[in-house]
């Protein structure tokens, strides 16, 4: 039986060497097909073994921002809300089984994005902070600042934002973009940054608005899922960003009845044009979406918000309201707009201490050409800082926002 399979091998040696040419080339063949059935199994493994899993937390922190990204033991933080929310934000990572932080983002200066995070630097080790690097004066930054160096001393490492590339697993990476630094409103130097799980893209923008948007239109924004930025302001979400992101699902993170009447309703008919899945922190709580290999999913059924258009009485293009609103403590404030003749407008002042009940802030009635103006005092014990005003036409119900500065 042996000498017969002896033979038998040697024929088909024979064979072979007659069909290929030489035997070199026989074996060079028979290599390759191994390599390929190796191949195979590998393809095999990948579709039926285990899948990359990251978590986004949108968590619910009112008038805020903070977001948590939670790839196995790997943890990345976006903001961490206002200065009251710091232990509820810790108490937050705690439940969830949070034991250090790898990546800690502040994207801006503004206490309800920073407030917080003093706390949760102070409660967890950091490896690396990303900061905008655009100073305040104020003492929530000040307490920000004192953790980052004490983290530092500790052996944290801290950076302005940059073009920065964290390949966290094969299949999963964060980003960092740079818009630059030449910024006078803080919002505009917000830290952006995007998570790509395998083909499912986060897009994450601080309080980013219309100028800083503009300024990453080149790079590779696409996205599936797009935080709203600054809390679904009017100033955030422009048309041209939005033609690039083009994302089917938007979260807001914002307050219930907040002063600033976020989100507004212009920046939910521009996002409505790309998807009416859009989702509100103050409606559901914190908001939990998971991507894998297989795309991305809420990990739990929550809230739409609507997004309902609405029409003012005439032509949006005949309106002219000022954006911008800035007047010296212990002056007068003068605000004229051009709107719908002989029709009732009301008018909000929202200050540091809540709305403003000064003389001359009441409903008024436009004249026949469509002009209204108010004029109020603004007191010298005013506090100097960026508010904003909110005009309502009446009978429509359509909203302007307007940034009040006082200096």
């Amino acid at each position: 039986m042996k000498k017969f399979i002896g033979i038998l091998v040697v024929v088909l040696i024979i064979a072979a060497v007659f069909y290929y040419g030489d035997f070199d080339q026989f074996v060079v063949n028979i290599v390759e097909q191994i390599k390929e059935t190796s191949s195979e199994e590998e393809n095999v493994y990948d579709e039926t073994g285990d899948s990359d899993v990251a978590i986004v937390h949108y968590i619910d922190v009112g008038q805020g921002d903070a977001i948590l990204i939670e790839i196995d033991d790997y943890h990345i933080l976006i903001d961490a809300g206002d200065n009251a929310y710091g232990d509820d934000v810790v108490a937050y990572l705690n439940s969830i089984g949070v034991d250090d932080i790898e990546i800690l983002i502040g994207t801006h200066p503004d206490a309800d994005h920073i407030g917080g995070l003093d706390d949760v630097i102070n409660s967890f080790d950091v490896e690396l902070i990303i900061d905008s690097c655009h100073t305040h004066t104020t003492q929530t930054w000040n307490d920000y600042q004192e953790a980052i160096e004490n983290e530092v001393l500790g052996g944290a490492v801290s950076l302005c934002d940059d073009f920065l590339n964290y390949e966290i697993t094969e299949n999963i990476v964060f980003e960092v973009f740079d818009v630059g630094d030449d910024f006078t409103d803080k919002n505009e130097s917000s830290v952006i940054s995007k998570l790509t799980v395998y083909n499912t893209v986060f897009l994450f923008t601080g309080d980013a608005e219309h100028e800083a948007e503009s300024l990453i239109l080149e790079y590779d924004i696409n996205a599936d899922i797009y935080k709203a930025g600054h809390h679904g302001s009017r100033s955030s979400s422009s048309t041209a960003f939005l033609q690039v992101v083009t994302p089917e699902m938007v979260i807001i993170s914002a307050g219930l009845d907040n002063s600033y009447a976020h989100p507004h309703s212009e920046a939910l008919n521009r996002i409505n044009v790309y998807t009416e899945e859009i989702y509100g922190t103050w409606m559901n709580g914190s908001i939990l979406i998971s991507a894998d290999r297989d795309g991305y999913s809420l990990v739990e059924e929550y809230y739409k918000v609507s997004s309902e258009e609405v029409i003012i009485l005439g032509n949006l293009e005949d309106y002219i309201v000022p954006e911008v609103l800035t007047v010296t403590k212990g002056e007068s404030a003068v605000l004229n707009m051009v709107g719908y003749p002989n029709t009732e407008y009301s008018i909000v002042v929202n200050l540091k201490s809540g709305p403003s009940s000064a003389s001359g802030i009441v409903d008024k009635i436009s004249e026949s050409d469509g002009n209204v103006t108010w004029t109020w005092a603004v007191s010298s014990r005013s506090t100097a800082g960026t508010y904003d005003i909110i005009i309502e036409e009446i009978e429509s119900k359509h909203k302007w926002y307007i940034e009040f500065n006082i200096e």
